[in-house]
């Protein structure tokens, strides 16, 4: 399941700080409320889903 993979990578430290970052920059009360309300958002609105998955094409996290 995709969001296994997501809890997972709760191991990477790396990763955490970038997205305790993003929640303090949205407003969001943890990591986890940020990561969850961006996957519903994406899920509800096709217009930014589209716009963020045609910004992802070709990214790989920790690779430049």
């Amino acid at each position: 399941m995709v969001l296994n993979k997501i809890w997972n990578l709760r191991a990477d430290s790396a990763w955490i700080d970038v997205v305790k970052v993003q929640a303090i920059d949205s407003g969001r009360s943890s990591p986890g409320a940020f990561v969850r309300d961006l996957v519903w958002t994406l899920s509800k609105n096709p217009t930014i889903r589209s716009q963020v998955i045609d910004a992802m094409r070709g990214v790989r996290y920790g690779q430049r």
